[in-house]
């Protein structure tokens, strides 16, 4: 079991093209002041981990405003917390996909190890509502996986997960406000792993 460090030195955040990003703050766990926005935060692992659950406590201020549309669907694809696990698998750009691809798309694959490439990113999706749906692949792109997990209540989230199976090369985490043009604040308050034995 380790718990992942909620430290600047720790993170790096991956912008979507021209979506505004988020303004962040370590001081008391991560904060993510979100306003009409949207990116990915990504922490690295040193080597491939086999995860089995994760341990996570968040905090919700503020709320997304849907607009009465079916959240998931366009112009109501926001979620306080997507929790991704990069998976390791035999997926790589070619040079052509390389030069057309989106810059957020290249660091992605950065993660994999050169001699492996991805499989996908497995996301754990903390929703403010919960959707009609309980799992998909994003409309976006087919490497992108959502399952829904639970919902914060009264602006708290705190579980223990069964994490996606295999090796994990790193976290994709991301909140959004930019389809919907919400206004938020996001706390990660703990983020632990257990590991298999």
């Amino acid at each position: 079991m380790f718990v992942i460090p909620l430290e600047p030195s720790s993170w790096k955040q991956i912008p979507y093209g021209s979506v505004p990003v988020h303004e962040l703050s370590f001081e008391q766990g991560l904060k993510l002041s979100i306003n009409e926005s949207a990116s990915a935060l990504v922490y690295q692992f040193d080597k491939p981990q086999r995860i089995n659950e994760v341990e996570i406590e968040l905090t919700q201020v503020g709320s997304i405003n849907y607009h009465g549309k079916k959240i998931g669907e366009k112009g109501a694809d926001d979620f306080p917390l997507r929790l991704g696990f990069v998976m390791a698998g035999d997926k790589r750009l070619s040079w052509g996909q390389s030069l057309i691809a989106p810059k957020w798309v290249k660091e992605l694959y950065t993660l994999a190890p050169k001699e492996r490439g991805l499989d996908r990113v497995s996301y754990l999706v903390i929703a403010q509502e919960k959707p009609l749906y309980t799992k998909r692949f994003h409309p976006f792109s087919e490497l992108l996986e959502e399952e829904i997990v639970g919902v914060v209540e009264k602006g708290v989230f705190k579980a223990t997960l069964r994490a996606p199976q295999g090796e994990v090369l790193g976290l994709w985490v991301s909140s959004d406000g930019d389809d919907t043009k919400s206004r938020f604040t996001m706390i990660i308050n703990r983020l632990m792993m257990k590991t298999h034995d």
